[in-house]
């Protein structure tokens, strides 16, 4: 089961992602009063996110968690029309925009690599890379 957050602070556009995802500190809802995380997410409007998508990354993502591959821990966000209208004039100048409603969070791991193909992984780290580039490949295709 996902927890759910609040959407409180926008951070930043990241660059890499064919979605364009944005990097959102969030505040847990009702049971965890007071829980703050820093979240990547999906959410409808950006490139390639529609409702079916969330639910597919969703879905993908608790069969790797049944499947025991190594995932930063996700949530479900929500996204008020009140944030939304608040980010999107600076989503804009970026040519891009979100809707209010649930979003996918993934986790912000501090100090994890992002893979580009310029870097040398280590024969853990590749091993890491390789499971999660399968599963996806598997499981979201």
């Amino acid at each position: 089961m996902l927890t759910k957050f609040v959407a409180a602070r926008f951070i930043k556009i990241l660059e890499s992602g064919r979605t364009s995802p944005i990097l959102l500190e969030c505040e847990a809802a009702d049971n965890m009063a007071g829980a703050l995380g820093t979240f990547v997410v999906k959410a409808r409007g950006l490139p390639e996110v529609s409702d079916y998508e969330l639910f597919v990354e969703t879905l993908a993502y608790l069969l790797a968690q049944e499947l025991d591959v190594e995932t930063p821990r996700a949530v479900l966000v929500e996204l008020s029309q009140d944030f939304a209208d608040l980010i999107n004039p600076i989503l804009k100048r970026s040519g891009l925009s979100v809707e209010e409603g649930l979003a996918f969070g993934s986790e912000l791991v501090p100090g994890a690599v992002p893979v580009t193909g310029s870097e040398y992984l280590n024969p853990d780290q590749l091993e890491k890379v390789l499971n999660i580039f399968c599963f996806d490949s598997l499981a979201l295709r």
